[in-house]
């Protein structure tokens, strides 16, 4: 079942908040897109950054800012990745849908900086999904099927990452090793 139009292809800022609210996720969708509208609306109405020097400074695009940002969008991910799963296509809608894993791969190497910090928080995705106990979560489907979805995932973006790497931009070689030696970890 596809995404309804207004949560495809979701930016990184808008589904990091949605994850890193801590509310149940049909009502952090709401509030975001509610927020969004009043954001949109301020804007109209307020000075241009011209006159106003606070709107100059664009505090989402620093990095241990947004990285941190980054991180607890993550752990949420891993706590909604450890619920039980009852059927396939819940799983595959948790998995694939406009606010899981791959959605936010997707939009972190969309708005990543540079390619290091695409293969860092990309990496950090795939580890992480390392941490959800597949035995535990699977009740209505097998283990089997359960892993399965979750290793076809996970080999998707790591994929991404592989493209990330082989960008334009230099990666630093300690990153590379630290990608390289992370990935292996998650596939162990």
């Amino acid at each position: 079942m596809a995404p309804p139009d207004d949560l495809r292809n979701l930016p990184l800022e808008t589904l990091v908040a949605i994850l890193g609210s801590g509310r149940p996720l049909h009502e952090a969708v709401l509030e975001q897109k509610r927020r969004t509208v009043e954001e949109a609306f301020q804007q109209a109405c307020e000075a241009s950054p011209e006159i106003d020097p606070h709107r100059r400074i664009r505090t989402e695009t620093f990095l241990l800012q947004r990285t941190r940002r980054v991180a607890k969008a993550i752990d949420r991910l891993v706590e909604i990745l450890a619920r039980l799963v009852v059927h396939k296509d819940a799983l595959s809608w948790r998995l694939r849908g406009p606010v899981g894993p791959l959605a936010l791969a997707r939009a972190l190497k969309a708005a990543a900086q540079s390619p290091g910090e695409a293969c860092f928080l990309l990496t950090e995705i795939v580890l992480a999904m390392r941490r959800v106990n597949v035995a535990k979560i699977a009740v209505g489907i097998t283990e089997e099927e359960v892993r399965g979805e979750m290793n076809s995932v996970r080999g998707e973006i790591e994929g991404l990452v592989r493209d990330a790497l082989q960008a334009n931009g230099t990666v630093p070689p300690a990153l590379k090793e630290y990608v390289s030696t992370a990935l292996d970890e998650a596939r162990g």
